[in-house]
């Protein structure tokens, strides 16, 4: 039986706090363009808004860019390339919004820990591990696989405070917190063994 869980962390110093957007209103969503990360689905919930959608990573399949991913891209839906980190850190902290698409019930993600660091509330499909890193005040959850319900989310979580995004990130995200975790968690098992 599993007693509790350990949550991954981050280093959040290297996702700094950006109190405010940037000036050019944009959603970014980021990670290895694969078809089980969904991206996809993202540019059809920005492109059922109208808003701008910054997008980040590693093409990881060449086939799912070519096919559904290139041929939707324009002035509004711009594909960045695989960014250093601080780049990368940089446009993130910017966004209105991270909007998350697994296609899968991820264990983790930690692509929200890095957006809730930075203050970007997140919009995301309500698969696997996500539930349980967001809250009311960080992110809003769409219908997996609905692009209308994730642009609502998308617009919704917007108006959330960046400020709670990174407390959240603090207390649930950071890798010092994970590491006490462990720690605590070898402790016990050494006394329940000794």
């Amino acid at each position: 039986p599993i007693d509790h869980v350990v949550m991954n962390g981050i280093n959040l110093d290297r996702f700094s706090f950006q109190a405010q957007a940037a000036v050019e209103a944009y959603w970014v969503w980021y990670g290895r363009i694969v078809p089980e990360k969904g991206l996809h689905h993202a540019i059809a919930a920005a492109s059922l808004t109208g808003e701008t959608l910054l997008i980040a990573g590693p093409i990881s399949d060449q086939d799912y860019f070519d096919r559904e991913i290139g041929p939707r891209l324009d002035d509004r839906i711009r594909y960045l390339g695989h960014l250093p980190h601080s780049e990368l850190a940089s446009i993130i902290g910017g966004a209105r919004t991270f909007v998350c698409t697994p296609c899968w019930d991820e264990p983790y993600g930690l692509v929200i820990a890095e957006a809730l660091a930075c203050g970007v509330p997140v919009a995301a499909f309500a698969r696997g591990a996500i539930p349980e890193l967001l809250n009311a005040a960080t992110g809003v959850l769409a219908t997996p696989d609905n692009p209308v319900s994730l642009a609502e989310a998308a617009i919704a979580a917007q108006k959330l405070d960046r400020l709670a995004c990174r407390r959240q990130a603090e207390r649930r995200c950071d890798a010092i917190r994970m590491i006490d975790q462990y720690e605590a968690l070898y402790v016990g098992l050494v006394e329940r063994l000794s």
